[in-house]
């Protein structure tokens, strides 16, 4: 009986009063008829957004604020909208896939700059998982989901940033001690299939060259507080903790006002979901650090300020 229910209210009709079946389904005094309605009201709201979207995209003379603005508050493209509706790799109501869709939004808009907003922001909210020498999206569900990861180490990091002028980095990479000489970061066209379905050429080139800038701080920032925490460990010297401190402070002020904070964030490191862009960024705390490694006992009056 509960089947025939759920199956005639599958049928996509409208009543006298322009209402759909999942209206009365939200009133229903059963539980399992709400869940229902709860589930196939997403990709309604998710068809209706994504339709004003592209709208918005065609019109001459949109605000390119106004259509990020739209895409931030609906989050019609976040992938976690998309994967709620079980349709991000599959064309739903609207005709077009999720990448059909950033691939038009890519294309249309007349400013650049918003190409690289989009992919890049897309990028850092992607939900990667890690395996071995592979790369999973879990909001694709079909062969694509995995594929190889090229890992790129300290010498392919520094020729990135000297080939792309970025003289922080190549600073960073080259001077800035043995505890650097081991980094490496995924490159982001083998860890996002976002990026290859929405761009191609050299727009793809210039984002993977700011994302791979900002991962590449990113690890630097997270290394500098490891080296940190080793140099307190270690009882080395002052000027040393400095310098490393220093490094870490600049690359996390770079991030922050590159906007790469905002909430939803993560570093795609390669390990198993990423870190939030919040903590990566977050001031190095020594006090805490040196807490945790027994430098001070319980109750010390540094620690009381430390937490504060």
């Amino acid at each position: 009986m509960y089947s025939i229910y759920i199956d005639l209210l599958s049928i996509q009709i409208k009543d006298t009063k322009g209402k759909l079946p999942e209206f009365y389904a939200k009133k229903s005094p059963h539980d399992f008829v709400k869940e229902w309605a709860a589930k196939r009201e997403k990709p309604l709201i998710l068809e209706k957004n994504v339709k004003k979207l592209l709208q918005l995209i065609n019109e001459n003379g949109t605000p390119v604020d106004k259509v990020k603005q739209f895409i931030i508050t609906s989050k019609c493209l976040d992938p976690e909208t998309w994967h709620d509706c079980d349709s991000i790799d599959v064309k739903n109501s609207t005709g077009r896939s999720f990448g059909e869709v950033l691939k038009e939004c890519c294309s249309k808009c007349p400013d650049a700059d918003f190409a690289d907003w989009l992919c890049t922001r897309l990028y850092f909210m992607d939900n990667c998982y890690f395996f071995g020498n592979e790369a999973y999206n879990y909001n694709f569900s079909n062969l694509e989901r995995a594929q190889e990861l090229v890992i790129l180490n300290n010498d392919d990091l520094l020729l990135f940033a000297t080939e792309n002028g970025h003289n922080d980095l190549v600073n960073y990479l080259s001077k800035g001690g043995k505890w650097l000489d081991n980094i490496t970061c995924p490159d982001p066209t083998t860890v996002s299939l976002l990026l290859k379905r929405a761009l191609t050429g050299e727009p793809l080139d210039r984002v993977r060259a700011m994302i791979l800038y900002a991962s590449t701080l990113c690890k630097i920032a997270e290394l500098s507080d490891d080296e940190a925490r080793n140099i307190l460990l270690r009882g080395g010297k002052p000027k040393e903790l400095d310098e490393v401190l220093q490094i870490g402070n600049e690359t996390k002020q770079a991030l922050i006002a590159g906007g790469y904070t905002d909430s939803g964030f993560k570093f795609q490191d390669g390990s198993f979901g990423g870190h939030q862009m919040d903590y990566v960024v977050k001031p190095f705390d020594m006090l805490a650090c040196m807490y945790r490694a027994g430098c001070l006992p319980d109750g010390h009056p540094l620690f009381k300020v430390s937490c504060g």
